[in-house]
């Protein structure tokens, strides 16, 4: 599948907390499936309570590691207090976002997740 069909396939999808399929979805499975359907790299779709915090731990783990705002990249957002809140992926040369949020997935220009602290953070395997 395409970037491209990717996005057209899931904009629009309504946002379901640990959803994973065309009738609901959350950020972190979306997340997943574009790096499946996308890349062809299985990732780990399994965290039992935060994503974002999960994904934190997936970080601290080496197999992610900090970028630029390239295709193909996971930004993670944090509050104010500094805790993991959304992750997200970049899409389209860097220009947006695909994301899962209430009400459903959306692409959007990256700008409108300025007011939180992003970091962007590439895939470099299990280690």
């Amino acid at each position: 599948m395409t970037e491209t069909e990717f996005i057209s396939h899931w904009v629009g999808t309504r946002w379901v907390e640990r959803g994973n399929t065309e009738q609901g979805i959350d950020c972190w499975a979306l997340v997943v499936r574009y790096y499946a359907d996308v890349l062809g790299i299985e990732l780990d779709n399994g965290y039992p309570a935060d994503i974002a915090a999960g994904f934190a731990t997936e970080v601290e783990s080496g197999c992610w590691v900090p970028t630029d705002k390239n295709r193909g990249v996971v930004f993670m957002c944090f509050d104010r207090a500094g805790h993991p809140m959304h992750v997200g992926l970049v899409v389209a040369d860097g220009k947006f976002i695909l994301h899962a949020r209430e009400p459903a997935v959306r692409c959007d220009r990256i700008e409108i997740m300025r007011r939180f602290d992003m970091q962007f953070f590439e895939y470099k395997g299990r280690m």
